[in-house]
């Protein structure tokens, strides 16, 4: 009788245990579905206008033109010369400013050139004068604009300060760029780098202070306005007023 008794509990603890064990819901057992959130979509956005490009590549229009058209994302073909102008700004800025930024206060003469595109669209774009590096310009700032005096006695001082360039390093016209121009009221006839013992008339001598580039090394150039006396200065005076 008592081993009856044990075989019975012991069968009812197997039975709990297995139904425990092999439970799973039936067809009318709410099952929880879980599924991932949506990922948030990212809004459209318009391609960003090209930041203004540089390169060292550039030397002529057609180089320009080619430039200018794949930093649009165009063919060549797709652009069209409407003109060229040399122009001088008042600033490093090219006429074509940004927030910002700060510019070298100097006359810097270049270029303004425009191309439109097969919807008529017109780019305006800004270069100095050896077009070294381009502006794709947005916000021209035309007041920034300057021209010289005499434009026949400026194209002489460029041309004699480069010329002074190359006879002082023996170097061919093309290894020079210009990198800017400045019109200067030098205090003396010395153009602001007197030579040892030099003597010095004491008037005022308009002129240009003119940066030259040459490989990796720049120059300053003084010249009186016409560049018929030209100084590559190794030591600048500060003695220079730069003209409005």
């Amino acid at each position: 009788m008592k081993h009856t008794w044990l075989f019975g509990v012991c069968s009812l603890v197997v039975l709990l245990l297995t139904a425990c064990v092999t439970h799973t819901p039936n067809a009318e057992t709410p099952l929880i579905q879980t599924s991932p959130l949506p990922l948030p979509q990212s809004p459209i956005s318009k391609p960003a206008t090209p930041a203004p490009p540089i390169t060292k590549d550039i030397k002529t229009l057609d180089d320009l033109q080619s430039a200018v058209a794949q930093a649009l994302g165009f063919e060549k073909s797709d652009l069209t010369l409407i003109s060229s102008e040399e122009v001088q700004w008042r600033d490093s800025s090219l006429g074509c400013p940004q927030k910002d930024m700060h510019y070298l206060q100097v006359i810097t003469p270049g270029w303004r050139v425009i191309f439109a595109d097969a919807t008529g669209k017109q780019y305006d774009i800004r270069t100095p004068e050896n077009m070294g590096h381009y502006i794709i310009c947005v916000n021209a700032d035309n007041s920034n604009e300057t021209q010289p005096v005499d434009k026949e006695s400026f194209g002489s001082a460029k041309d004699a300060a480069v010329n002074a360039l190359m006879e002082k390093l023996n170097v061919t016209r093309e290894a020079i760029s210009i990198v800017s121009v400045e019109a200067v009221e030098w205090r003396n006839s010395c153009l602001g780098c007197a030579g040892p013992d030099e003597n010095c008339l004491m008037v005022i001598t308009s002129g240009y202070r003119i940066l030259l580039e040459s490989g990796s090394e720049t120059y300053t150039v003084h010249t009186n306005s016409t560049g018929s006396r030209t100084i590559v200065c190794e030591k600048p005076e500060a003695d220079g007023t730069t003209k409005p």
